[in-house]
């Protein structure tokens, strides 16, 4: 059977009232909400963090995609002033009295391709002087935005010898400058006469049949 409780005890001879333990019911009710505000703090904290993580990854993306389209948008700008800003539109030619200055500015525009800022100067000079092996010296100075110019300097030629009725002008390593017909071509010429020549060709030195 179980006595109620009184709330009073004997001890030492004597009555006395019951020590309280543990909590009082109110330190125990505040505890309790304070655990349930925290809890609620914790989960507004945790809920203002992912929305503002997520703000901020929106916040980056649409920041990559505005400079991925400025940059490509660049691209296109630089790439169409290159192709047309400086395309090939003039192209000047002097210092030679042997070949015309008109046929060597063809050359020169067949040659260089549309775009002077993609224009290899040393190979245009190197094909110029294939073409022309009259031609001493060429040097081609690009001038931006549309333009090259092109300076030559006539080889003069040390011999010359006669075949068929035609004067080959040679250099001094008997490379065979050009062929003419005008006698005048070969005044202060060195003529020399070979008669084991296998090939005279224009550009080339002169093959012997004993080589």
């Amino acid at each position: 059977m179980k006595n109620k409780d009184t709330g009073f005890e004997f001890s030492d001879g004597k009555i006395v009232r019951k020590k309280e333990t543990g909590q009082p019911p109110s330190d125990i009710k505040r505890g309790f909400f304070e655990s349930l505000v925290d809890e609620d703090e914790t989960d507004n904290v945790s809920a203002f963090e992912n929305a503002k993580s997520n703000f901020e990854t929106r916040k980056t993306r649409e920041r990559i995609k505005r400079i991925s389209f400025v940059s490509f948008f660049a691209l296109i700008v630089i790439a169409g002033f290159i192709a047309f800003g400086f395309s090939l539109r003039e192209v000047s030619v002097s210092g030679s009295s042997i070949y015309s200055n008109e046929d060597i500015k063809k050359t020169a525009e067949s040659i260089s391709g549309k775009n002077v800022l993609l224009l290899s100067t040393d190979k245009l000079e190197e094909a110029i002087l294939t073409e022309y092996p009259a031609l001493k010296e060429v040097n081609v100075e690009k001038k931006l935005p549309g333009g090259i110019s092109v300076a030559v300097t006539d080889e003069k030629p040390l011999y010359h010898m006669s075949f068929d009725g035609e004067y080959y002008l040679l250099s001094s390593d008997l490379r065979v400058m050009r062929i003419t017909n005008d006698t005048k071509s070969t005044e202060g010429v060195i003529e020399i006469k070979m008669s084991d020549v296998k090939k005279a060709r224009t550009g080339d030195v002169i093959e012997f049949y004993n080589e």
